[in-house]
């Protein structure tokens, strides 16, 4: 999946390789309904290298989906999800090297 350069165009769906089991359902995607808001972000330490543990915590929350269902991805899955989070967060406007002012 390509990601565009500017505002992702929602939904985002990503079809899982590799579904996995929550509660009595099985997940076999992971649609992105929305654009990540502040919420999403509690807790979470914002930088150009984002943790792996952050990036699954924020997707899960934009998805609807806990912990425990992004903790089984496969890996190959959860990399494109990452891909995913980041179009959100990269999407703004770029911060320059001077102040605004």
């Amino acid at each position: 999946m390509e990601l565009p350069e500017t505002t992702p165009k929602l939904p985002i769906k990503v079809k899982l390789t590799k579904p996995v089991k929550h509660g009595d359902s099985e997940v076999t995607e992971l649609v992105f309904n929305r654009r990540v808001v502040s919420g999403d972000l509690r807790g979470v330490f914002l930088r150009k290298e984002m943790l792996w543990d952050e990036l699954m915590v924020i997707a899960g929350r934009v998805a609807g989906y806990p912990p425990s269902v992004m903790d089984k991805l496969d890996f190959e899955d959860a990399a494109e999800i990452s891909r995913v989070v980041m179009s959100f967060l990269m999407s703004g406007q770029e911060i320059g090297s001077e102040p605004a002012g």
